[in-house]
């Protein structure tokens, strides 16, 4: 199982969200969720969002987990932490010694999705069921996805 996620923040109007989006070994979406985050910075978003993940991950039990996430400020930092974040990688830290959890820092353009999601949460546009009913241009997105993954 793999685990997008991805912070959205707009500083102007003081909002920010996360959004995590689980797949399968054939990379189709099986789960997801959105969140508000407090609107600190895109760091938080972005951290939060990791965070978000580590749980979806330990509550419905995987055995393997990749959590994929296109921010390296929020790659489990070896040096010092943006001073919004550094609980939350200590958290997320000994969540992956606790739970096995595997991270990969992916290129911005195979996020697309999980950043969509985030993005039009933030917005409010998103549909309520938005992973049994995925909009198109979602669809469009997670299909892209798949085959980028396929390419690389």
């Amino acid at each position: 199982m793999s685990i997008s996620c991805d912070g959205a923040y707009k500083g102007k109007s003081q909002k920010a969200t996360a959004g995590i989006i689980v797949r399968n070994h054939k990379r189709e979406l099986v789960g997801g969720k959105v969140i508000t985050v407090p609107p600190v910075s895109s760091f938080l978003s972005e951290a939060v969002a990791v965070k978000e993940a580590c749980l979806v991950s330990i509550s419905i039990e995987l055995v393997t987990t990749t959590i994929e996430n296109d921010n390296a400020k929020v790659k489990l930092q070896r040096g010092r932490a943006p001073w919004e974040i550094v609980v939350i990688i200590g958290d997320i830290k000994q969540d992956a010694i606790d739970h096995a959890l595997n991270f990969v820092q992916i290129p911005r353009t195979l996020n697309k999705p999980a950043y969509w999601i985030a993005s039009e949460f933030l917005k409010q546009s998103l549909p309520i069921g938005w992973v049994s009913s995925p909009p198109r241009d979602f669809c469009v997105l997670l299909q892209a996805d798949c085959n980028q993954s396929i390419i690389s």
